[in-house]
């Protein structure tokens, strides 16, 4: 099955979002300190900034193709711009096992690959994966895995 998914505009959604947000925190945080208010509530949004840029800098957006013949991944974060180079990219006959795992917040996509005479595994943590491009996703990796046994 020849597929392309991809999550990049849910990430920078959640991105200009974070963005927005550390910047009123910067912006209290200069008015508390600007009319003497320091204490705890000025410690309190500063470990909110930290947990804020935090989640900011961790943000990956991803995209997932079978061409047929080839499996690419790719990962980036949603603030680079120009061309972003493949993460991984292998034969779709390389594929000897996955497993795809949704929790709450993100998805954990586990691939285990043939690689010369033993076997590799790679995970990826995705974000922002809705349920249809995650059933999607899950269909094919089977499809894969089934025409190999073949």
């Amino acid at each position: 099955m020849i597929f392309k998914l991809n999550n990049k505009k849910v990430i920078q959604f959640r991105a200009r979002i974070l963005i927005a947000l550390i910047i009123i925190n910067i912006l209290l945080i200069i008015f508390l300190l600007f009319f003497q208010h320091s204490g705890f509530l000025v410690y309190l949004l500063g470990g909110l900034l930290v947990g804020l840029s935090t989640e900011l800098y961790n943000l990956r957006c991803f995209e997932i193709e079978n061409s047929g013949m080839v499996f690419t991944i790719r990962l980036f974060h949603p603030l680079k711009s120009g061309h972003v180079f493949p993460m991984s990219e292998f034969p779709v006959n390389a594929l000897a096992d996955f497993s795809f795992n949704n929790t709450l917040f993100f998805s954990l996509l586990q691939l285990k690959i043939k690689h010369k005479d033993r076997i590799v595994s790679f995970r990826y943590k995705i974000q922002g994966l809705d349920h249809k491009n995650s059933d999607v996703l899950q269909q094919s990796l089977l499809g894969i895995k089934n025409e190999l046994k073949e």
